[in-house]
């Protein structure tokens, strides 16, 4: 087939924080290969976007924004046809660099919507990372010492992966606020997204000590349910309610904008041609493309963006996982309170003490028990993130919340913790 007659399918990659193009192996090749096998009526153009990771300046947002620029140069030089499409393959914080260009597109109906086709993240702490955590916590005392951090990951990018940021607050809402469901519509009918989420069944239960135990159930940096895009949520933000109002577990809704798939594979490996420890989205040279490629992540890759059929998943990833997490963001009516002045206590929901269930919330052992923060953005929202370990006895647990804080009306919140899922609430709380 002539080029000139061919559909031009531009694939942008988006790397992670303190990485760049490199993370992706051999990626162009393999899917160049592919792509003249079984689609040669498509002609695929790989663009790496390296961007200013490690700038103590920008942050995520920044990023999205010099994509849409890097972009806009681009697509001038190389103006897009009404064939065209757009793809893109987003590695860690590159999906959330990709998110919010996506968002920003969507909110200002840019002309890259007649183009925009598959949308792939890949291992994105969109609910927040540990390694993140702990990096940002070291900084703060590296930063004492006047010398470069030795990490190429700035400030800023760490506070926003960081468990109950603003940022991921901020993600939240594009999932679920009632008035950007428009958006939301948009990718539905428009866009064809994937998530893909990785854990090693190579290292198995070391994924428990390469870490923390309980905390890294994943793929080393982050745990699975902070990979998975879609989650389970409670949002109730009334403006007036009884004292010990229930939010039933009737209400409870969960978000559906992408299809989830679990890989075996980490986050990132020093040894990509070792194929028992894969990096999951480190395509080595080995990878010629065929639909048999034995990399974990790349059939699934390339079957999406070329529109073939989709392979079978190794249902054998997710027998015995046990992880799921819970955020809360608790909003205080009027004024700033302490903290500690916040009591949370949890039961099953048939009243059930937690402690005399298979089921373990908050993981004491790992001396991360619970994740306490009070936004620097919205004064009144206060927030807590869980992990939990549903040992045996089915994948799910029914729970209920009683919030309480002196002076305020108090709050019962139903809602379910599911292996390998996240959990929100995002509640208010109101003066007697």
């Amino acid at each position: 087939m002539s080029d000139y007659k061919k559909e031009r399918l531009y694939i942008i990659c988006l790397h992670g924080i303190g990485g760049d193009r490199d993370i992706f192996g051999d990626f162009e090749n393999a899917i160049t290969t592919y792509s003249t096998k079984y689609t040669p009526h498509i002609e695929p153009i790989v663009i790496f976007f390296d961007y200013d990771t490690g700038s103590d300046n920008k942050s995520t947002t920044d990023f999205s924004k010099d994509l849409n620029t890097y972009l806009d140069d681009y697509f001038c030089k190389t103006p897009l046809k009404d064939t065209d499409k757009i793809s893109l393959v987003m590695h860690s914080q590159g999906g959330l660099v990709g998110t919010l260009w996506l968002w920003e597109t969507l909110r200002e109906n840019r002309s890259y919507l007649n183009h925009v086709d598959a949308f792939i993240a890949i291992a994105v702490p969109f609910w927040g990372s540990k390694i993140a955590e702990i990096w940002s916590e070291i900084r703060k005392g590296w930063d004492f010492t006047g010398k470069k951090f030795p990490i190429p990951a700035g400030k800023k990018e760490l506070q926003e992966m960081a468990f109950s940021s603003d940022s991921i607050f901020k993600f939240r809402e594009f999932f679920i606020a009632p008035e950007l469901e428009i958006f939301r519509s948009s990718i539905h009918s428009k866009i064809r997204p994937l998530n893909i989420a990785a854990y090693s069944k190579f290292l198995g239960g070391l994924n428990y000590v390469i870490g923390e135990p309980g905390i890294l159930e994943g793929d080393n940096a982050v745990a699975l349910p902070c990979a998975r895009a879609d989650f389970l949520y409670q949002r109730s933000l009334l403006t007036d309610y009884s004292d010990g109002n229930k939010t039933t577990l009737d209400q409870l809704s969960r978000t559906e904008l992408s299809p989830y798939i679990i890989v075996n594979a980490v986050h990132h490996t020093i040894t990509p041609n070792f194929d028992k420890l894969p990096g999951v989205i480190q395509i080595p040279k080995g990878c010629s493309g065929n639909k048999d490629c034995g990399h974990p992540s790349f059939k699934f890759i390339a079957a999406h963006l070329f529109g073939q059929e989709f392979p079978e998943a190794d249902s054998d990833i997710t027998k015995g996982l046990t992880l799921c997490s819970l955020d809360l963001n608790i909003r205080i009516s009027e004024e700033e309170i302490k903290q500690s002045q916040i009591s949370l206590k949890f039961k099953l929901i048939d009243g059930t003490e937690i402690k005399r269930s298979e089921l373990s919330l908050g993981l004491p052992i790992t001396g991360w028990p619970q994740h306490k923060k009070h936004s620097t953005k919205y004064g009144n929202h206060y927030r807590y993130q869980y992990f939990g370990d549903i040992e045996t006895g089915g994948d799910e647990y029914d729970l209920c919340l009683h919030l309480s804080v002196p002076g305020y009306r108090t709050r019962l919140v139903e809602f379910t913790l599911k292996v390998a899922h996240s959990t929100y609430i995002d509640v208010n709380l109101i003066k007697i």
